[in-house]
């Protein structure tokens, strides 16, 4: 019959189906610790996920129509419908009056710019007039002697390498 016949032998053997049951029953209590039941009704105030590229990222609407187990369809304020998954669905708790986010003030002005007299400005006290003015960063001076400050500079050809000189091919096609 194309199966294994019951023996004495299969007494000894534990009985799996107990153990799989008994290792389910552990994981579905584990995973209801943590799980959230959601549950939502008809004319429920709800903030529907928002999968746009531009604007707010949860949307104030409400429950519409139920049009699965666990799908709706959701009605946002500006009209717009909107079918999502229960995962995708939050419910709200704001009273009418309240607004979730405050409206952006465009007429944000930038601070006054405040003009300052050249007179006003403190003076640096320069007694010595007879020292010559500050070169520019790039400028090299005329005395600088370069031989003289080479041997300061290590020498980075001198320096031995810890790993092998790559051996380099050419390819083919740049072969004459």
């Amino acid at each position: 019959m194309g199966r294994s016949l019951r023996s004495r032998m299969d007494l000894i053997h534990p009985n799996l189906y107990q153990r799989v049951q008994a290792k389910q029953e552990q994981q579905k209590r584990q995973h209801d610790k943590s799980s959230v039941n959601r549950s939502f009704a008809l004319g429920d105030k709800v903030f529907a996920k928002n999968f746009a590229i531009r604007g707010q990222k949860w949307l104030i609407g409400h429950i519409v129509e139920k049009t699965g187990p666990i799908s709706f369809k959701v009605k946002l304020e500006n009209g717009n419908m909107l079918r999502r998954h229960q995962d995708q669905i939050r419910k709200c708790h704001l009273s009418n009056s309240v607004n979730p986010l405050p409206p952006k003030d465009t007429n944000i002005q930038p601070p006054s710019i405040i003009e300052i007299d050249a007179n006003d400005l403190p003076v640096a006290d320069n007694s010595d007039s007879d020292t010559e003015p500050p070169q520019a960063v790039g400028d090299i001076p005329e005395a600088y002697d370069v031989e003289s400050h080479a041997s300061d500079v290590p020498d980075l050809d001198n320096t031995p390498k810890s790993y092998p000189k790559r051996n380099r091919k050419r390819p083919d096609y740049y072969r004459p």
